[in-house]
C-alpha cells in the first residue's frame, strides 16, 4: 500500500448549522458545498487521472472521514453537497486514486490496479505504482522453490526465503475406498493468475495430467478462499493399492508433481504383546522442496552458495541433497544456516561437489508419516514392549520410537524422549512391529523423488537400504551390474534380500555363468520387479566397499 501525505484543497467550503434544531453543539452536524474549477483548486504536483477528495475533522465523535469520489476534470465546477461530521469545520484533501478503482490509494493493497499487491511488487523489485512494471510469473528473486506466481497467489511473501507448501495432503472415505485430498487456502479475489490442481490418469508422474474441479470452497478470512480438491481415482481402487500423482498449477506452472502410495501395516495374528507382525517399507516420497542452487564453495562440513538467500531454516528438520555430477544423491541434514551458507551434520569433505547443483528439502518425519497424534492408529502403550513400535535401522544400529498416551502423550523414543519431530531418511527403511490384531493403512504423501539416494555399501556382511520409489522398479535399472559381486549361485555372489509390503522376502543375486548373465532369484527364475516401496537387504561377499546411488523409478526433468 503506498503511503500517502494529504495534501489540501484550496476549495469553495461553506458549512451550515442546523440552528432550528434544539440539540448541545457537539451534535449538531455540519454539510460541505464544494466545487472545484482551475480558480479555486490547486493540483498536488503528482499528475492523478482520478481520485476522492477526502473531508476530515479533527473533533467529533462520529463521521470522521468522507470521501467524495471525483474523476479528473470531467466534473470540475460542479457543486456537491456532503454531510461530512458534526460540530466542527471539517478540512478537505485531495487524496490520489492512480488506478481509478475507487479505492484512494492509502487504502489500496494495488495501487496501479495490475494485479500484484504493493508489498509484493516493492519485495520483489518492481514498481507498485507503475502497471507496465510487474513481476515477472517465473522469477523468484528470493530463491526459494516458490515462483513469483506461487507466492502471490497462496499469500506467501515475495521477497523472503519460504518454507512452507501451501498444500495440505489428505485422504477421504467413500464407501470402502479412500481417495486423496488436497486442500489450497489461496487468494479469493486474484484475477491475473489462473490456478488449479491436476491429477494423473497414467501410472508415469510425468504424463497424463488432467485438471479437476474443488470439490469444496469456503471463505477463510482476510481476502482468502480454502478450496479441496478429490482425486476421483481412489488409492484402493477395486481392492489393488495404486499409487497416485497430482500437482498444483499456477498460470500452468507447477512447483513439483505429488505422489501418494498406500502401506498395509499388517494385524498380529494371536493378539498377544508377546508375539508381533512385522511389515517392512520404505517412504516411497520425500519432503516439499523449499530451494535450490550450485555449490561455489565448501568445507568439511558447509557448502556455499554465494548466489542464495536462505531464510531461517529449523535445524534438524531439513536436508541438502547434491543433484548433479558425480556426487549426485549424497545428502545431509542441515544443523544451521546463514544466508548463504549451510552447515551440515556430515562430513562431505571427501565429496567434489563446487560446482555442483543441491535442493533442499523437508525431512518425513515420525509424526509426519504416521500423525503427530497418532492418527493412524498403532497400539499405544507407555513402553515401547508393550506398544506397536516403529523401528528404523540405521548404519548404527536400530533406534526404536512408540506412541505413549501417558503425560505428555506423544511419540518417544527407547529413552521415552519426545520423537515426533525425528527424521526418517530417505535410504533408511522403515519397520513397523504390530502386537494387536487388525491391519492398518497409512498413506504416505509427498513430492515424487527426482535425484538418487547415495548409499554407502560396507565392505562385508549386511546393509539395510530404503527403496523410495513410487513405482516398480526392475533390477536391471539399479545400475548394480557393474559393481555387484557376481557368481554362479547365491553362495558365491552378492545378495539382494528384497521384503515386499507383505513381509515376503525374495532373495536375487547376479548370475554369471557359461555364458548367463542377469539378475535372478534363489530359485534361477529370471528377477521380476522391485515393489514400490519396498525394502532392500544387501549382503556384501567380497570386493570391498563401494557407493551406490539409489535410482529413481521414473526421472523427473529437472524442475
Amino acid at each position: 500500500m503506498n503511503t500517502f501525505s494529504p495534501r489540501p484543497w484550496s476549495g469553495v467550503l461553506r458549512v451550515a448549522r442546523l440552528a432550528a434544531i434544539a440539540l448541545p453543539f457537539a451534535c449538531i452536524p455540519a454539510s460541505l458545498h464544494a466545487s472545484r474549477s482551475s480558480a479555486n483548486y490547486s493540483q498536488p504536483s503528482e499528475a492523478f487521472s482520478s481520485g476522492v477528495l477526502r473531508a476530515t475533522s479533527a473533533n467529533y465523535t462520529t463521521d470522521s472521514t468522507v470521501d467524495i469520489p471525483w474523476a479528473g476534470s470531467s466534473n470540475a465546477g460542479a457543486p456537491h453537497n456532503y454531510a461530512v461530521g458534526i460540530g466542527h469545520i471539517p478540512q478537505l484533501y485531495w487524496v490520489p486514486d492512480l488506478d481509478g478503482d475507487g479505492i484512494p490509494d492509502p487504502d489500496d493493497l494495488d495501487d496501479d490496479g495490475d494485479g500484484w499487491a504493493d508489498d509484493f511488487e516493492l519485495a520483489v523489485g518492481s514498481d507498485p505504482r507503475n502497471a507496465a512494471s510487474m513481476p515477472s510469473e517465473t522469477g523468484n528473486g528470493d530463491k526459494d522453490i516458490w515462483s513469483n506466481a506461487f507466492e502471490l497467489l497462496f499469500g506467501l511473501d515475495g521477497g523472503t526465503f519460504d518454507i512452507d507448501c501451501p498444500v495440505i495432503f489428505g485422504t477421504a472415505a467413500i464407501g470402502e475406498d479412500i481417495h486423496v485430498t488436497y486442500t489450497l487456502t489461496r487468494k479469493s479475489d486474484l484475477s491475473v493468475l489462473s490456478s488449479g490442481l491436476e491429477v494423473s490418469f497414467s501410472s508415469n508422474p510425468n504424463t497424463g495430467f488432467v485438471a479437476i474441479a474443488a470439490k469444496s470452497s469456503i471463505e477463510a478470512g482476510d481476502g482468502f478462499q480454502q478450496d479441496t480438491f478429490l482425486d476421483p481415482v481412489p488409492v484402493n481402487d477395486n481392492g489393488v493399492i495404486t499409487q497416485r500423482f497430482g500437482r498444483i498449477m499456477v498460470a500452468r506452472q507447477s512447483a513439483e508433481t505429488y505422489g501418494t502410495l498406500p502401506i498395509l501395516i499388517t494385524g498380529d495374528v494371536d493378539d498377544t504383546v508377546t508375539s508381533a507382525t512385522l511389515t517392512r517399507f520404505s517412504v516411497p516420497v520425500v519432503g516439499t522442496m523449499i530451494g535450490r542452487g550450485s555449490v561455489t564453495s565448501a568445507t568439511v562440513s558447509t557448502l556455499t552458495d554465494d548466489n542464495a538467500a536462505f531464510g531461517t531454516i529449523t535445524p534438524g528438520k531439513f536436508y541438502v541433497a547434491i543433484t548433479s555430477g558425480v556426487n549426485e544423491g549424497a545428502q545431509a541434514t542441515i544443523a544451521r544456516n546463514t544466508a548463504n551458507q549451510l552447515t551440515l551434520d556430515t562430513d562431505l569433505s571427501g565429496l567434489s561437489v563446487i560446482g555442483q547443483t543441491y535442493e533442499i528439502r523437508k525431512h518425513i518425519t515420525i509424526g509426519s508419516l504416521f500423525g503427530d497424534d497418532n492418527q493412524t492408529g498403532l497400539h499405544e502403550a507407555g513402553n515401547s514392549s508393550d506398544a506397536d513400535d516403529v523401528l528404523l535401522t540405521t548404519p548404527g544400529g536400530v533406534e526404536t520410537f512408540f506412541y505413549s498416551p501417558a503425560v505428555p502423550e506423544g511419540w518417544k523414543d527407547s529413552a521415552v524422549n519426545d520423537a515426533v519431530d525425528e527424521p526418517i531418511e530417505q535410504s533408511i527403511p522403515v519397520t513397523v512391529r504390530r502386537r494387536v490384531t487388525g491391519n492398518l493403512a497409512i498413506y504416505p504423501t509427498g513430492a515424487v523423488r527426482r535425484v538418487p539416494t547415495r548409499v554407502s555399501i560396507a565392505a562385508t556382511g549386511y546393509t539395510f537400504i530404503a527403496m523410495p520409489n513410487i513405482n516398480p522398479i526392475p533390477l536391471a535399472d539399479l545400475g548394480l551390474d557393474d559393481l555387484v559381486t557376481r557368481g554362479r549361485n547365491p553362495v558365491e555372489g552378492d545378495n539382494l534380500l528384497v521384503f515386499d509390503h507383505d513381509g515376503i522376502l525374495t532373495r536375487y543375486f547376479y548370475l554369471d555363468f557359461g555364458g548367463t548373465t542377469g539378475w535372478y532369484d534363489s530359485a534361477f527364475n529370471l528377477a521380476g520387479l522391485i515393489p514400490a516401496g519396498a525394502t532392500i537387504i544387501y549382503q556384501r561377499k567380497s570386493g570391498g566397499a563401494f557407493e551406490w546411488n539409489v535410482p529413481t523409478s521414473t526421472p523427473l526433468p529437472a524442475p
